[in-house]
């Protein structure tokens, strides 16, 4: 487990947490939210205190706690997260346009985005898709994406 921490980190409780696909997990505390980026092949994490990286196709999610509370790709409750996979949809919150969803290959090319309507929320369906690490970006934010 990594742990890179300053005294505020330790008293605000924030902290990334990372998933791997082997079943480990990374908690690093940190100050202030970090930046995760897709480079390549890999998922970097930088902040004012550390910056760490990893193999993208050994990171199945990552959650950033603030005060013991989750802000993350499986949290929906987190403002910061508008959207949902499952089923080999992704569900995005009704708030979020069809003009703020970009979706890419690893190769960095970006792929056609077609939206459904279902329960007054947008569903991109990823049959279509063969297997692979996509990264989708909504309204800025960066996620992975993994098509089994």
């Amino acid at each position: 487990m990594l742990l890179a921490a300053s005294p505020q980190a330790r008293a605000e409780s924030n902290s990334l947490l990372i998933h791997f696909a082997d079943g480990t997990s990374a908690s690093i505390q940190l100050y202030t939210r970090p930046r995760v980026t897709f480079e390549g092949d890999r998922v970097c994490v930088r902040s004012s205190v550390a910056d760490f990286s990893y193999p993208a196709a050994e990171v199945l999610r990552f959650q950033y706690r603030v005060n013991d509370h989750t802000v993350g790709a499986d949290a929906p409750e987190a403002a910061s997260e508008t959207f949902r996979q499952e089923d080999g949809n992704i569900t995005f919150d009704s708030s979020v346009p069809a003009a703020a969803i970009q979706l890419f290959a690893e190769d960095g090319k970006q792929m056609p985005v077609s939206l459904a309507t279902a329960n007054g929320r947008s569903v991109l369906s990823l049959s279509p898709l063969p297997a692979g690490v996509y990264v989708l970006k909504v309204n800025g934010q960066t996620s992975k994406i993994v098509k089994r």
